[in-house]
């Protein structure tokens, strides 16, 4: 068994998880392999946007960076399996 994490949260540091500026960060997969998706919680935020203001970047690039890691370790996992 193998346990991985597949969300993550940046969110102002004063503020909760389910504040609106958080953005989440999952890795999803439909039977072709792990990909991750970014989500704002902003409702002023279109369909398909995400609204980064540039003190969250550093933050934010961290997180993708880490579910980018995960799911290439998921991958790699599951390529060796016939």
């Amino acid at each position: 068994m193998k346990t991985h994490p597949i969300a993550w949260i940046v969110r102002p540091k004063d503020a909760p998880m389910f504040d609106e500026r958080a953005i989440e960060i999952r890795l999803e997969d439909q039977a072709a392999g792990p990909f991750v998706v970014i989500k704002s919680q902003l409702d002023d935020v279109k369909p398909g946007e995400v609204s980064i203001d540039p003190s969250e970047w550093a933050d934010l690039r961290a997180a993708i960076d880490a579910a980018f890691e995960v799911a290439n370790e998921i991958s790699k996992d599951t390529e060796d399996k016939p």
